[in-house]
Order: structure tokens, then sequence, then C-alpha cells
């Protein structure tokens, strides 16, 4: 509602005089033919000119940009958000490889208070029990509190992964696909861990599954034999000393690279069994 009142006499309308209306607040524009007085409460969208600047305009009737100023909208103006809390962004937080799960900052995996919330891992293949609970309880592990028995945890599913990625590939229907020089019962196998990792599994990936180029190079490094870093050899001399304990640093990068091979072991298990189904 326009502010003001009419100025004449005392409240006649200026179309029965013929006269136009005196300069004053409240005149109306429309009926004069002449364009607003500056002054507040003016529509700009009745004279043709764009907003003053001020707060509270609306940036969609004047066709012009938003002012600066508090709660713009960017999606408005075409303009990005500026950098902030609370803008919109439609671009993820976390960047991930596809199938492989997010990546995180070097600077956030410390703060998480499990090993998979540092590095997640969530298993498609479900089939094998002791993965799954193996699975569950590292995942509700408090491992800087429970450092030896998160460092258990880590090798006994890498243990167990590595037998059941071996039990089907060394018992595939089609020859070709067969992991050979490995016996067919788990019990009967004379290699070390390290060894049917880097020997057997390795080569099978290089062979049937080289998209997994980076899972095959972090074992060629991992594992190999002469590595005083290898990480089979520091969780199994955490796992047989005496006297010494794994520090949380140190868990966290022996599941960072357990966790990468594992990914790749059960996304190999899990769609090779769900075409046999």
């Amino acid at each position: 509602m326009i502010e003001g009142e009419f100025i004449g006499n005392g409240g006649t309308n200026p179309t029965d005089s013929g006269e136009g209306p005196k300069e004053g607040k409240g005149t109306n524009p429309t009926d004069s033919g002449e364009g607003p007085k500056e002054g507040k409460g003016t529509n700009p969208t009745d004279s043709g000119e764009g907003p003053k600047e001020g707060k509270g305009t609306n940036p969609t009737d004047s066709g012009g940009g938003p002012k600066e100023g508090k709660r713009t909208n960017p999606t408005d103006s075409g303009e990005r958000p500026k950098e902030g809390k609370g803008t919109n962004s439609t671009e993820p937080k976390e960047v991930s490889r596809e199938g492989k799960g997010p990546i995180r900052s070097a600077n956030d995996v410390e703060k998480y208070v499990n090993l998979t919330g540092a590095f997640p891992f969530t298993n498609k293949y479900q089939k094998n029990k002791r993965i799954n609970t193996l699975l569950k309880e590292i995942k509700n592990n408090k491992y800087k509190e429970n450092r030896m028995g998160s460092m258990y945890l880590i090798r006994s599913l890498l243990e167990t992964y590595t037998h059941e990625y071996i039990d089907y590939f060394v018992k595939n229907d089609k020859i070709e696909y067969r992991i050979k020089g490995v016996a067919r019962d788990r019990t009967k196998r004379k290699q070390k861990l390290r060894e049917l990792l880097y020997n057997n599994i390795k080569e099978h990936l290089k062979k049937f599954y080289p998209e997994f180029e980076e899972e095959i190079e972090l074992i060629e490094i991992t594992f190999t034999e002469n590595n005083n870093a290898a990480a089979t050899r520091i969780i199994n001399f955490y796992i047989h000393s005496q006297t010494q304990v794994p520090d949380y640093q140190e868990l966290l990068d022996s599941w960072k690279k357990v966790s990468a091979i594992l990914k790749c072991l059960d996304e190999i298990l899990f769609n090779n069994m769900s075409l046999s189904d």
C-alpha cells in the first residue's frame, strides 16, 4: 500500500478538479502521468526504474543480480555460492572411486573411533560367516583402546579372505581360471599367508583381473619377501611379540593396506558368486 495522503482540498479526488496533484507525499504517479518522486515506499516496478540499493529489495523483479548482503540466494543470480558455512553445494564432500569407497583426507583418519570409520569397508560377499563376524567386530571395536585385539582381527580377516578366494578358484569349473599349485584342501596348504597373496593371488589377478592394477601393485609392494615394512611381517611381529604392542598409527596403516586389497577380493568373489547363483 502506498504511504501518505493526497494533498489538496481535504481528501478531494484530484481527477475530479481537472488539476494535477500537488507535489507532496503519497501522490499516485499513475494518475498524473509523471514518474514517482524520490522517496520512501515508491514501487520500482511501476516506474520502470531498478530498485534502489538497500536491504530487502527483490532481485528477481528488476532483472539485476542480488546485492551483496545476508541471505541472498545464489541460485537466482546465476553466481556460485560464496565459501562459508551453510552454502548449498551439489558437489560431494568425499571423493570416491567407483566401487572402491570414499577416500579419507590424511588429516581426518585419526579422529575416527573405529578402523572402518577411517578407511570404510563393507563386504558385498556375505557367504562366509567368519568374514561377516570379523567385520562386525572390527566395525564395533575401538581400536585405540584395543590395539592387540585389533591387530588380531585384521590378520584373521586377511587370512580368511585369502583362503576363501583360493578355495573358489582352485575348485573353479573353468579350468583356465583355476589357481594352480595350491592344495584344494586349505588344511593341507603349505604356503605361508604372504606367499599365497604374493605368489598365487597376485599372479591370478594380473592374468584374469588386470583392471585391479592398483591393488596388484599394492600387493607387490606390501607383501614382497624382503620388505621389512611388509604388512604381514609387521602384523606377525606384534602378534608373536612378548613385549611389544602396536600403536594406533601402525594399526591404521595396516588396515589401510589390508582393506584396500580385501575390497578387491570381495568384489571378485561377490560378482562370481552372483553369476553362479
